[in-house]
């Protein structure tokens, strides 16, 4: 679909006039340009995970988490960190606002019992922190 991207943006509006949300997958990575970014209609962008590693520890990928966040706040777009795993890749992700993750941290892969009973146990704590299992 990158091929050709003014192809790519009739398919995408398309589906975005259906009520589809679209999200660009690992940001930051492979075909994930500042030019993508801007000619086609994303909602949201997944930070790629090689980023979200470390970011605590690697000052380089902490900053440029935090400026793939700004840039994707200043473009109205949701932001989704993948790959966290440890507390202090959590706790920096919501120091800078960041409040959407993707991690087997939160749960492993779930199906849709499973998601039910996730989302009701996160509402009933108020927090998806509280549904974390610790061993």
């Amino acid at each position: 679909m990158i091929g050709n991207i003014d192809e790519a943006k009739i398919a995408l509006d398309a589906l975005k006039d259906l009520g589809t949300r679209i999200s660009l997958d690992d940001f930051g990575t492979g075909f994930s340009s500042l030019a993508t970014l801007s000619r086609l209609p994303f909602d949201k962008i997944k930070i790629d995970k090689s980023f979200v590693s470390g970011v605590q520890a690697v000052p380089q990928n902490g900053k440029i988490v935090t400026a793939i966040l700004a840039l994707a706040q200043s473009m109205d777009l949701t932001v989704t960190a993948e790959g966290i795993e440890t507390d202090a890749e959590l706790n920096f992700l919501t120091e800078i606002h960041c409040r959407q993750g993707q991690s087997f941290l939160f749960a492993k892969a779930l199906g849709a019992r499973g998601v039910a009973d996730f989302l009701a146990l996160a509402d009933s704590t108020g927090s998806i922190q509280g549904t974390r299992k610790t061993s």
